[in-house]
């Protein structure tokens, strides 16, 4: 059940409607409004309807006592869940990336790599401009287990790895980014590395920093288990968005389906990644 009085200093009455009472438990319970149902007297509370209306009688019948509700989440949807996705081979190789040499300062923050037209124009694919870049999260050792390598796309030299965001800017012969609620099953190359451009990827290294495969994620079909799933949504704490965002980690989220629920930034976290204060030190709290 959820119980509250007031929100944003303002007490909750008997004319608050539906969908102050969602913002409210959105608040209070980190549940995104959209995927709330509230309860009451066995009827779902709609958004124009107000705390009266579901009552059944008068207010001043209850002088004193607090309404509760049951919340009821839908855990089937974004943001409550994330994925699954499925892993799809993406054909670009080593020769077709400009990359920096990666030094230290490369692993911990990451860095860009550039594609030429010449080597958009082999894969089927066009830009306006000369080349393209792009940006990955910080490198990381492959944690996976081994036995999962294949369904998950990794090659067997792999060493490390990254997330390759979407590319800014990108302009294709479809110029749109991919939509979740029409992505389609990715069936080609073409398709694979626009994926990989307009959506993300990871891109695997082997020991000698090279590249040495790279993956694209594209929505799972209806009985596929997916290659990549993500556990249930925790609490983002605000100090650890400045750290972050000194590094240009955060990046505009591409995918239709999740800006339709407010999603604007998103970024890559490491396994088990640690995020340092100003001073270099870690702080009290860590994802």
């Amino acid at each position: 059940c959820v119980s509250f009085t007031e929100h944003r200093g303002h007490p909750v009455s008997a004319e608050s409607t539906g969908s102050q009472l969602h913002e409210a438990v959105e608040a209070q319970t980190r549940v995104h409004r959209e995927c709330q149902r509230l309860m009451f007297r066995g009827r779902e509370i709609e958004s124009s309807c107000t705390v009266r209306s579901v009552m059944g009688c008068d207010p001043k019948a209850l002088p004193g006592r607090r309404i509760k509700l049951y919340l009821k989440v839908d855990r089937e949807r974004f943001p409550q869940k994330l994925g699954p996705f499925s892993i799809h081979d993406v054909p670009l190789k080593a020769m077709d990336f400009d990359l920096p040499q990666v030094a230290e300062e490369c692993r911990r923050c990451g860095f860009y790599w550039d594609m030429s037209r010449k080597v958009l124009d082999g894969y089927g694919l066009q830009s306006r401009t000369r080349n393209i870049t792009g940006q990955v999260s910080p490198l990381h050792p492959v944690t996976c287990d081994p036995a999962r390598w294949g369904q998950c796309g990794i090659p067997a030299s792999a060493r490390d790895f990254v997330w390759s965001y979407p590319v800014e800017h990108w302009q294709s012969v479809e110029s749109d980014a991919y939509s979740m609620d029409t992505w389609a099953c990715i069936e080609d190359g073409a398709a694979a590395t626009k994926s990989f451009l307009t959506v993300g990827g990871f891109v695997y290294f082997d020991s000698k920093c090279e590249v040495a495969g790279v993956t694209t994620i594209g929505q799972a079909i209806e009985g596929d288990a997916g290659g990549l799933h993500f556990a249930e949504p925790r609490t983002w704490l605000p100090e650890w968005t400045a750290s972050l965002a000194e590094q240009g980690r955060f990046q505009t989220c591409n995918i239709k389906a999740f800006r339709d629920m407010g999603a604007q930034l998103c970024l890559w976290l490491r396994p088990n990644e640690v995020i340092e204060a100003a001073d270099g030190n870690p702080l009290p709290q860590q994802p």
